[in-house]
Parts: structure tokens; sequence; C-alpha cells
């Protein structure tokens, strides 16, 4: 909660809380928060932190594709086997 105090936006404030209450939620997800604000921490500006959540969404997107084909591949084996 410190966190939230040096905060100058109240917008930003409540967007943080509302991301922490969240994660309170869903504590599983917490390790990949942690994970997108170390890499964001590292950015020295917006176009930086904008290169970065590009990055972080298309690392996820090519896990799920990965993921989706496999699934695919496996159901239609399966289809074959039957």
């Amino acid at each position: 909660m410190t966190r939230l105090v040096s905060i100058d936006s109240p917008t930003h404030a409540a967007a943080l809380k509302k991301r922490d209450d969240f994660l309170a939620s869903h504590p599983e997800l917490r390790p990949l928060q942690q994970k997108i604000d170390k890499r964001l921490g590292n950015a020295q500006n917006d176009h930086n932190r904008i290169v970065i959540i590009h990055s972080l969404m298309m690392d996820a997107f090519l896990e799920m594709d990965r993921r989706l084909q496999a699934l695919v591949r496996s159901s239609r084996s399966r289809s074959a086997d039957s």
C-alpha cells in the first residue's frame, strides 16, 4: 500500500489498487505480474514500456498458439485412432 501513496495521479493510484485487489482474488497470477513489473521497471521511457508490453503479449500469444496446435494435433490423432 505504501507504493500507492507515492503515485501522483489519482487515476493511476485507483488502477493500481484495482489491480492489487484483483491479484488478491487470483494469487496464481502474482508471478506473472511480478514478471511484468520487473520488465517494465527497466523501461526508461513510454516507448520502451510499449515495446516491452508488446513483447510480453506476443510471447503469451505464441505460447497459446503452440498449445492450441498441440491440442489440435492430439485431437486429430485421437480421431484417426477411432
